[in-house]
């Protein structure tokens, strides 16, 4: 009987202890806490905890299928066009993205419009191509068509 009582003694003292850790813990990040039990409530509601359990437990074959899926010949066109482009977009500075991103919709919407349905005609083209803005895009577009077929290396620019 003794044995019984000493452990139920040990037991208490553990809740206790526990329960002061569980008190220390959320009154030092209780907030913090809160909202990663919250993050992840979150990804369960949403399943992604699930499917991240899942790939988890069956590692061995995601690694299996992602590399040979990787080593087909036509993944690695296309991750060397996913590589391109990074590159290029990673070397544009952001307000220069921006400020194209924003006149290219506001042209859409003056085309729109402006000339609903109306195609646009050779003459028309012509007079556009000659304003020093549309010129000068004009020229980055075909110096970037350009870089589609220059060989691997050949960084060298030439003379207009």
């Amino acid at each position: 009987m003794s044995e019984s009582i000493s452990r139920v003694i040990e037991d208490e003292k553990s809740t206790e202890t526990s329960s002061d850790a569980m008190e220390l813990m959320f009154g030092k990040y209780g907030k913090s806490m809160i909202e990663l039990m919250q993050a992840v409530k979150a990804l369960g509601d949403s399943g992604i905890l699930s499917i991240a359990s899942s790939l988890l437990e069956n590692y061995q074959d995601a690694l299996a299928t992602i590399t040979e899926e990787l080593s087909d010949g036509r993944m690695e066109n296309f991750i060397r066009n996913i590589s391109a482009v990074y590159t290029l977009l990673s070397r544009i500075q952001p307000e220069m993205v921006r400020s194209f991103m924003e006149n290219a919709a506001d042209e859409m919407n003056r085309g729109n419009r402006e000339h609903p349905g109306k195609p646009l005609g050779l003459l028309s083209l012509n007079s556009l191509i000659k304003d020093p803005d549309v010129s000068s895009g004009m020229r980055i577009l075909v110096g970037t068509m350009k870089g589609f077929t220059k060989k691997t290396g050949d960084h060298g620019h030439d003379q207009d």
